[in-house]
């Protein structure tokens, strides 16, 4: 990846609500005097490399095609990110390595089947690294959310508050019960709604403690949710209510409207 960087400046602050008198910020997570991470713009010159191990993996062999079933067992994933200053005019100086594993569809027979993955990193080289090359967890401020990506992020995180350059792990757990328990309820059940259930937790040093959210770890969420609502075959629609924790203290608690086209 070689990328050269520009800000991002702000052209207006028109408002459609007259009321809102708040002022819009600068396009940065910290303040412009702080020196750490006020951003320098300039150069970046990266190299990635993204690894995964499937254990116990089986396939069936066709004369003109192979067939990969599913494996028992989680992935192995690994990413290493460095980027090499002096190529091509890159300041840009650092090294970050991750580690996730995760799984799918892990069957509870009857009663559904869960989504899971834990995952941590560390920067072994932070020489030379913008804000912006910070590992910052998929985080959500507003009412909607897209399902596709809640086996990764949070529903409540604020953006940018948990951005850190140091060491961070987080895991995230999600059960779908499939209509174990709406099933059994006459009316209910011809919606044909599916429950969820889950929770994320994350962890992480060197935090944005000038942020204007609050940043306190573990951040952790749990929700409650109702799936597959539609109207006969079109069902994309989704809703969770999830309460979030800043260490052993209550956050904030949303409800969020998924939409998966």
């Amino acid at each position: 990846e070689y990328a050269q960087r520009n800000k991002m400046v702000n052209t207006t602050s028109f408002t459609w609500y007259k009321g809102d008198d708040r002022p819009f910020t600068d396009n940065q997570p910290g303040p412009a005097t702080d020196n750490e991470r006020a951003i320098n713009y300039g150069k970046s010159f990266a190299l990635e490399l993204n690894a995964r191990f499937r254990f116990g993996q089986t396939y069936s062999t066709y004369p003109a095609f192979r067939v990969y079933e599913g494996s028992e067992w989680p992935d192995l994933n690994i990413k290493v990110r460095t980027a090499i200053p002096g190529v091509l005019g890159s300041d840009a100086d650092y090294g970050v390595v991750q580690v996730q594993l995760k799984q799918e569809n892990l069957s509870w027979g009857l009663a559904g089947y869960s989504n899971w993955n834990i995952s941590g990193g560390y920067f072994f080289n932070r020489k030379n690294i913008q804000t912006m090359d910070y590992y910052t967890p998929l985080g959500n401020l507003t009412l909607f959310g897209r399902p596709a990506q809640y086996d990764q992020g949070f529903f409540l995180m604020p953006y940018y508050a948990y951005a850190t350059k140091k060491s961070f792990v987080e895991a995230h757990w999600r059960h779908h019960l499939q209509g174990w328990l709406l099933d059994k309820i006459p009316v209910v059940r011809k919606l044909n709604w599916k429950e969820v259930l889950g929770a994320s937790v994350y962890y992480a040093d060197g935090l944005l403690t000038d942020s204007p959210y609050p940043a306190k770890v573990p951040y952790w969420e749990v929700e409650v949710g109702f799936e597959n609502i539609g109207f006969k075959v079109l069902r994309p629609f989704r809703i969770d209510v999830a309460a979030g924790f800043l260490g052993d203290k209550y956050y904030t608690t949303r409800l969020v409207l998924g939409i998966d086209l």
